[in-house]
């Protein structure tokens, strides 16, 4: 097995890290959901992506719905329920994510969009 020696730095670089290998070292690529910086999931990325008043309109729903005890979901998946929440009110509900960028239900021109699109660049040599 081969030894590979790589420079981590302490922290994540909030534009995504990127670390070049050496000569026989592949390049290693981190991003670190949702944004390098805070803590959260693919969903918590997501919502940065949406209509702000669309999303604040859907955060306020939810957060109707769980304080009258409509809804059961864990605390901890709050973001997946404003995620979906806001996705079924689209122009076609029910959309995979992927579809809802091409579709620019989720606008793929945010800023956090355009680091993340950056950071692929750089990962891929692109």
């Amino acid at each position: 097995m081969k030894d590979h020696k790589y420079s981590f730095p302490d922290l994540p670089d909030s534009q995504g890290t990127v670390i070049t290998g050496s000569i026989n070292q592949p390049q290693l690529s981190f991003w670190l959901m949702p944004d390098n910086k805070n803590t959260g999931m693919l969903e918590d990325f997501l919502i940065q992506m949406a209509d702000t008043k669309t999303i604040s309109a859907a955060k306020n729903c939810l957060k109707t719905a769980m304080n009258t005890g409509a809804t059961n979901f864990k605390k901890v998946h709050f973001s997946k329920a404003l995620i979906h929440t806001y996705l079924a009110w689209q122009n076609e509900p029910g959309k995979p994510i992927g579809q809802s960028i091409t579709a620019h239900s989720l606008k793929p021109d945010t800023e956090i969009a355009t680091i993340f699109i950056e950071w692929l660049k750089r990962s891929f040599n692109l």
